[in-house]
């Protein structure tokens, strides 16, 4: 087998000997800190890289030659070709999305990092990489197009991680990151993604719903959004904001303020999907209200807040984000619809939860 050909064989080989991440394309358990989001494949460099910021693979990355002294303890690059020889009829057999079947144990990492230690160190990459933002002004005037502020750059933490190359000298393209408040997990914004026919966003680390610490701290309602950029526009507006970062993440928010109940209104406000036949943003908004008054809390679907600043904009927005991308007059008008609906669901939060409690006896 040639090294050419061998390292197209990569994903597959993950599929056969990675746990994958559900609802994910390309990400994968990491068979060194067992991190179940964090380690990602480029289907089209044929690279992984675990983007935990406490794992050893982390800075390190590699072929599908460096994942089988990884997996296999196979040193030698012969031998590791006759390995790849061997399992070859396999790892044809795997679809795109591809099955795994007589899973192999991996091997447990020589040594496991206590938890406080791996936080101490994300929190270090994070800010190395805060600090290479505002060292590159194409990153900072991404986000200043967004509608950020320096302050709330600040604020949030962004990150930047420039581009790099391959050994086979292909571009690796830089992109933005966004943490989770005191958590390991972040997400990459590769701004370019249409350019390099790459993922939108990666999420890395375990799976967790953004600003999730103050569910059950703040009596004020929240706004429940799909995206990360419309999250942090409202944070930024004054407001209490958390984010799913995706619609099919509704079961994993409806387990989570299960157990963690709000103390105020939940106001769901996802994408006004206006220009699909299908209004998926809305049926979302709709399925999760379903959900939440189940479990008795009050919620309400706000995404006509989006509907009626485009109205009076005369330009159609899909979310919030775009609303202040737009134009900077826009902030203001956003501003006080947002506190309309805040003001809105504070007087109504007694009644509404008296109501569900009343329907479920």
């Amino acid at each position: 087998m040639e090294k050419s050909e061998a390292k197209e064989l990569l994903f597959s080989y993950a599929l056969l000997k990675l746990k994958k991440t559900p609802g994910t394309k390309t990400q994968f358990e990491c068979p060194y800190c067992h991190n179940k989001r964090s380690f990602a494949i480029d289907t089209i460099y044929n690279h992984f890289s675990c983007f935990n910021g406490a794992c050893k693979l982390h800075t390190k990355g590699g072929d599908i030659f460096d994942l089988i002294s990884i997996i296999e303890g196979i040193e030698t690059f012969p031998e590791k070709l006759d390995f790849l020889d061997s399992i070859k009829d396999n790892l044809s057999k795997l679809n795109k999305e591809g099955t795994k079947k007589n899973f192999d144990p991996l091997p447990t990492p020589k040594q496991e990092q206590p938890k406080k230690e791996i936080l101490k160190e994300t929190i270090a990459f994070n800010k190395k990489n805060h600090l290479k933002l505002l060292e590159s002004e194409s990153a900072l005037n991404q986000l200043k197009f967004r509608g950020f502020s320096m302050e709330s750059i600040e604020r949030f933490n962004f990150g930047f991680i420039p581009p790099s190359k391959t050994e086979e000298n292909k571009l690796i393209p830089g992109s933005i990151t966004i943490p989770f408040p005191e958590s390991n997990h972040f997400i990459c914004w590769n701004y370019n993604h249409k350019r390099n026919k790459m993922n939108k966003y990666i999420e890395l680390g375990s799976k967790e719903i953004y600003n999730q610490i103050i569910i059950g701290k703040t009596s004020r309602p929240i706004f429940v959004c799909e995206g990360i950029f419309d999250t942090l526009t409202i944070l930024q507006s004054g407001f209490e904001a958390v984010c799913l970062c995706s619609t099919q993440e509704i079961n994993s928010f409806v387990e989570f303020v299960k157990e963690n109940r709000p103390a105020g209104h939940l106001i769901i406000i996802f994408d006004n999907d206006f220009d699909k036949p299908e209004n998926i943003g809305l049926k979302s908004a709709e399925d999760l209200k379903k959900r939440l008054q189940e479990i008795q809390i009050p919620s309400i679907i706000n995404i006509s807040l989006i509907e009626r600043i485009s109205k009076q904009l005369n330009h159609n927005f899909k979310d919030i984000n775009e609303i202040i991308s737009y134009s900077k007059k826009a902030i203001p008008l956003l501003k006080r619809y947002l506190q309309n609906a805040e003001e809105f669901a504070s007087i109504n939060y007694s009644d509404d939860l008296r109501k569900l409690s009343y329907k479920k006896q």
